[in-house]
């Protein structure tokens, strides 16, 4: 399947940079022998999950456990050593025969890339042409002053204007009411609190950024840190590797499932192996899009979060990038264009809480 085409704009991407076909992966696309299918189907596996043994133990016991630092055959390595004895035998050793979650895993799975950035464009140049192309929005409730003060005084450091998208925070009537009068989230939602509060405040992040001046909209959560050369890199990352059909950029993505494309960008694909909300792509830490899909993207997005029920909308958005041009920097290559800061999550915090008592 191709993905409908963006206009050639060399300032927004390389011509020269193939545009792959999405093909959503499944299990059954994994170089694995009849034999260890078969094998395979004898591990303990979530119940969830009947039929994709290997690939949801290696999921779980890897790449979740290990916050998406660590690659897929390192993942595979670890779920295989969390097995019994007599279990390994079912289980097939990556040396062997990987799993791969990434197809050409050489070209983008690799810590050492996070380092390696040519970066060619000077920062003053880098920067002039941040300014005249991306808007930037940070994500940021109100309540949380010291993640405001680490994001924008960091922002401030590196040269970079930026505006405030208000966050969402469900426990709080005002901003209930507010949420359901701009239409961010259904007048009936169920579910945890702080995660229905984090899609609605993405969506008025991208909502917002689709009305924006610039062609590129850079969507920034409150708690990351940006790279010293952070205006090269992006520059970079859009000039030398971005196929010209895409339509979102993530700067930093947890559990990549898909195709490398270039040194820093995987081409993001559904999870075939599981219903909707499988577990990969992880994180909406920093989001570049192209203003101009931005419309579309949000509706689309808007219909899995609410009407499927699928309110992680990081695992969302991989969902139906079958339908969305979506590339994603592995979470791997570190240190990368970003890392987060260490703060406590306020999205698991509310989602222990319950909505006001006056609604």
């Amino acid at each position: 399947m191709l993905l409908p085409r963006q206009p050639r704009d060399l300032q927004l991407c390389n011509p020269g940079v193939p545009i792959p076909r999405v093909v959503p992966r499944r299990f059954n696309r994994f170089k694995l022998t009849a034999e260890w299918k078969r094998k395979c189907s004898s591990l303990p596996h979530p119940s969830s999950a009947a039929g994709n043994w290997c690939w949801e133990y290696m999921k779980h016991n890897g790449c979740y456990a290990s916050h998406g630092s660590t690659t897929w055959y390192e993942d595979q390595s670890k779920a295989r050593s969390l097995l019994t004895v007599a279990q390994l035998g079912q289980a097939p050793p990556p040396a062997e025969l990987a799993m791969e979650a990434l197809v050409h895993p050489h070209l983008c799975e690799n810590p050492l890339f996070g380092k390696d950035w040519r970066t060619p464009f000077e920062s003053s140049a880098s920067l002039s042409w941040m300014r005249a192309t991306v808007s930037v929005y940070v994500v940021h409730l109100r309540s949380a002053t010291d993640r405001w003060r680490l994001v924008s005084s960091r922002l401030k450091e590196l040269g970079i204007d930026f505006q405030t998208v208000e966050g969402v925070d469900l426990t709080r009537l005002d901003d209930y009411q507010r949420a359901l009068q701009e239409g961010l989230l259904p007048k009936v939602a169920n579910g945890s609190l702080g995660t229905l509060g984090c899609a609605a405040a993405h969506f008025r992040a991208m909502r917002t950024a689709a009305r924006g001046p610039k062609a590129l909209a850079l969507v920034l959560e409150d708690d990351v840190w940006l790279s010293d050369d952070f205006a090269a890199k992006l520059r970079q990352l859009v000039h030398d590797e971005a196929p010209c059909n895409w339509q979102i950029l993530s700067l930093k993505s947890r559990c990549p499932f898909g195709m490398c494309v270039s040194t820093h960008l995987s081409q993001v694909r559904p999870d075939g192996n599981s219903g909707r909300c499988s577990g990969v792509n992880f994180g909406l830490f920093a989001m570049l899009y192209r203003v101009n899909s931005l419309e579309n993207i949000w509706k689309m997005l808007y219909e899995e979060v609410w009407s499927q029920q699928c309110h992680n909308t990081d695992v969302a958005l991989a969902g139906i990038s079958d339908k969305v041009a979506y590339y994603a920097v592995p979470a791997v290559q570190m240190p990368g264009l970003l890392h987060e800061a260490r703060l406590p999550s306020l999205r698991e915090a509310r989602n222990s809480m319950s909505f006001p008592n006056s609604m």
